[in-house]
């Protein structure tokens, strides 16, 4: 009976070759029975002659670019379908039409830029489409149109930017839907509320899976989510595999995977998560393995993985985590495998406990191959967290400054440089507060500040050209792992040397050529007068190149010196004209007025040159207070600064002795009032 069975098989067999002969087969084709193998023949068409009992026809790998209207006429009985890794760009509406028996269809590996509406429909049978790996960006909305017995639908790998609310319209059957790695941000609502019993899929927002009770697998990754809604996957409750790794996740609500409990993997490495919500894990009781790694983490709460009873492998690695509460892994009596280096680990005191249970449960986990490595501090900077004796995990104070308050004194115009110089066996980080609030960090940025103050790479700052507007409390703040301190540098401008320029106008008395000058020097920070009796009248206009502040103080000590000044000289005169007037006076019966001489000795020629020169002196002293007044019109006080003002004072003091000395003339004899007049004067 075998035999006989065995013989009949191979008569059947025979007889399909040869009807399959008797069609003929391409020449650049192999078949088998009613395979046809064109694959990997460098075709740029679909050869022709293929036998119409054909049912699985292979044309994968060759260089085909498009496929045209009816290019399978006649092959009614093809159920499989394999064009993948071609160089196809485009597919004709009708490219499929007659193939109702087929079932699979692989179109990925090409350069598909789109698809027409129509070019599935009347496929109704077709159970597998993989479009995956090539260059689609949009789905005709009724592309997947009457496809009810679709089980897998791969779109992922393309360029796809948005999804139509009906493009999966009619998937009545369980379907497997990947779109991972696409551009996808944002997808409506109702998208997939025409996919029903799904066991794979994924995305977005917030009632996007609502009715996906038999959803087991959901791929999220190689996208560009960056915000989930916190009741994106509250309609899911059998999910076993959720991918959400390498999209720019930076932050995921802490009630996220509440009802998840089914759940096994939850990949979310290669994100840029800063902070995970100690209940971001409660109720993942089933969960086995968790990828966390390549984040932003600087730390774990301590509580995190309470409940993870089942949890198998965690992996941490390739963070900023420093240091991990003590408590952290308790609980955890199924995990075997625990990878956490690449991290900066402090192995300081902090770390001690955790240390303690590392060694205690060393035996039963594996840290991978690379070791846990220290970074800080120096003393234990690359060993390995293992290998740092428990009694040198210490820790050390917050930095102390070795003066926290300074003063520092300065010149105008000066480089400043205010120091920061603490003690601290960890390393420390500085930057500097300015009077005015600006925070100043040793970076790129502040290197060029637009304040011209820069921070040293050893933490001093540098105030170039100080100015009294530099002045006040600069504070230095120091921070190690430990904690921050601050120093305080209160910084004082001194005035320096002042720039005057004077301007001498003399006027003199007529006809004589010396009279005093008034001069203004400085000294430092201190300005003094001094008087050149060079010429009587002299009016100075200095023009100070200084701040307004150094006006101030230069024009208060000039004002207070003059008036001290004025009034010496004022005393000296009064105590001329009272001793001159306790002279006794000569008699007037004497004088002889015909020849203005005293005694009636008109043989005394010097009689006649004295009234003469009492006569010109007065005039001058009349010629001189008109001068004095007309120049109180040129120059107004109120138009002179207080220099000016000071040295018109000095000018008005003088015509005043002058005048009191006129006034006596009438009274002295014409000797004395030639001396008086004549020691005036200088």
């Amino acid at each position: 009976m075998m035999e006989y069975t065995s013989k009949l098989a191979s008569i059947i067999y025979l007889l399909t070759i040869g009807m399959s002969r008797l069609e003929g087969c391409p020449a650049v084709c192999s078949c088998t029975g009613t395979t046809v193998d064109c694959s990997n023949r460098g075709l740029t068409e679909i050869p022709s002659g293929i036998p119409t009992s054909t049912t699985f026809l292979r044309l994968d790998r060759n260089q085909l670019t498009y496929i045209e209207n009816d290019s399978f006429t006649g092959l009614s009985s093809l159920t499989d379908l394999y064009l993948y890794s071609n160089r196809l760009e485009e597919v004709a509406a009708g490219a499929f039409t007659g193939l109702s028996r087929l079932g699979i269809l692989y179109l990925y590996s090409n350069s598909i830029g789109e698809l027409p509406e129509t070019v599935f429909h009347g496929l109704d049978e077709l159970t597998y489409i993989h479009l995956y790996n090539n260059k689609l960006s949009c789905l005709p909305e009724n592309l997947f149109l009457g496809l009810h017995n679709l089980a897998t639908l791969r779109l992922d790998y393309n360029e796809i930017t948005e999804l139509s609310t009906s493009i999966f319209r009619g998937l009545g059957k369980p379907c497997n839907l990947n779109l991972p790695s696409n551009s996808l941000s944002s997808l409506e609502e109702d998208t997939f509320d025409e996919v029903s019993n799904q066991d794979l899929l994924t995305f977005h927002p917030r009632t996007v899976f609502h009715g996906l009770e038999k959803l087991l697998y959901l791929y999220l990754h190689h996208n560009k989510l960056s915000c989930l809604h916190e009741n994106l996957f509250s309609g899911l409750s059998n999910p076993q595999i959720l991918y959400l790794y390498n999209n720019d996740i930076t932050d995921l609500p802490a009630s996220i995977f509440r009802g998840l409990g089914q759940l096994r993997y939850l990949y979310l490495h290669s994100n840029s998560l800063n902070f995970l919500d100690e209940n971001m894990f409660n109720g993942l009781n089933n969960l086995d393995r968790l990828r966390i790694y390549q984040n932003n983490l600087k730390t774990l709460p301590e509580n995190i993985f309470h409940g993870l009873s089942r949890l198998n492998r965690l992996y941490v690695y390739s963070n900023d985590i420093t240091t991990l509460p003590a408590n952290v892994f308790e609980g955890l009596d199924n995990l075997r495998y625990l990878y956490m280096y690449s991290n900066p680990w402090s192995c300081d005191c902090r770390l001690r406990e955790l240390r303690a249970w590392l060694d205690y449960n060393s035996d039963r986990l594996s840290f991978g191959s690379t070791a846990m490595r220290c970074e800080s501090p120096d003393r234990h900077r690359s060993m390995s967290i293992l290998d740092v004796p428990l009694n040198e995990l210490t820790c050390y104070p917050i930095p102390v400054f070795y003066t926290a308050f300074k003063t520092i004194t300065a010149e105008t115009g000066g480089d400043v440089i205010l120091d920061c110089e603490v003690e601290s066996e960890l390393e420390v980080d500085k930057y500097w507060i300015l009077p005015n609030g600006t925070v100043i960090h040793q970076s790129t940025e502040d290197m060029c500040s637009d304040y011209g103050i820069v921070q040293q790479s050893d933490g001093s700052l540098v105030i170039p050209f100080a100015e009294v507007e530099d002045e006040g409390s600069y504070s230095c703040m120091v921070s190690n792992l430990q904690g921050t301190t601050s120093g305080v540098r209160v910084l004082k401008i001194n005035l320096t040397s002042l720039h005057v320029t004077t301007e001498t106008m003399s006027t003199t008395l007529e006809g004589m050529s010396t009279a005093p000058k008034i001069v203004y020097t400085t000294f430092g920070t201190t300005p003094f007068i001094t008087t050149d009796y060079t010429n009587m009248y002299t009016t100075v206009s200095a023009q100070p190149d200084m701040s307004d502040n150094t006006n101030v103080t230069f024009g208060m000590l000039a004002y207070f010196l003059g008036i001290i000044t004025a009034g010496l000289c004022a005393v000296a005169f009064l105590a001329i004209r009272r001793y001159r007037r306790a002279k006794p006076k000569r008699s007037d019966d004497n004088y002889d007025y015909a020849n203005h001489n005293f005694g009636g000795d008109s043989s005394d020629t010097s009689a006649d040159q004295l009234g003469y020169d009492i006569e010109r002196s007065a005039a001058m002293v009349k010629s001189a207070r008109r001068e004095n007044q007309n120049d109180r019109y040129v120059l107004p006080p109120r138009r002179l600064d207080k220099n000016q003002q000071q040295q018109q004072h000095q000018v008005y003091a003088n015509a005043a002795a002058i005048e009191d000395a006129e006034s006596s003339y009438t009274s002295l004899s014409p000797e004395t009032i030639q001396t008086s007049i004549y020691e005036s004067v200088g």
